[in-house]
């Protein structure tokens, strides 16, 4: 009689299962959230309000590959066709002969209105802290990309605050209830 090959054994439940598992617990700690999502718009806008348009624009068309709603893809763009009007006009003004003095202190300055700002946003009082950052990326700092980041979250919470309290929510730790 001849020998029979030796079989394999199948593939028991458990390691499927494990398996499965895995694939979910990795699905779930990397799936695009809304707030992942904001948060990529607003480093975006950022980066158009300091006139970099061309990152800007690569992070809208990588943005439109996502779970983006049509509302936050149309918030990038219409922030990136002010900031490229800005930036227009910016580059039109003709450049200073020589550095601006006090740089210390415009840093300082600068400094002072993000912890302001901050503070602010932590009282939940997103319009001054959107005002502060106004203030901190036109006169103070223009280059400061965290004065532009900072200005955009407080815009978009503001709005948000907004809406909730429109739709007769209440509005708890930064969040729609």
């Amino acid at each position: 009689m001849p020998a029979r090959p030796p079989q394999r054994e199948p593939v028991r439940l458990r390691y499927w299962l494990l398996a499965l598992g895995v694939l979910w617990l990795i699905w779930i700690t990397q799936r695009p959230t809304p707030q992942k999502i904001d948060a990529r718009i607003d480093s975006a806008i950022a980066l158009a309000t300091a006139c970099k348009a061309g990152e800007a624009q690569a992070e809208l068309i990588a943005l439109k590959d996502s779970t983006a709603t049509p509302a936050q893809l149309q918030r990038l763009q219409s922030a990136l066709n002010d900031a490229d009007a800005a930036c227009a006009r910016k580059r039109a003004r003709p450049a200073p002969k020589a550095a601006r003095p006090l740089a210390r202190e415009q840093a300082q300055s600068a400094r002072n209105l993000l912890a302001d700002a901050r503070q602010a946003m932590a009282r939940g009082d997103y319009a001054a802290a959107s005002s502060k950052m106004e203030v901190c990326a036109a006169m103070v700092d223009a280059g400061n990309r965290e004065c532009s980041v900072l200005k955009a979250k407080a815009d978009r919470l503001q709005d948000q605050l907004r809406r909730c309290l429109a739709d007769g929510a209440e509005w708890v730790a930064d969040r729609c209830q």
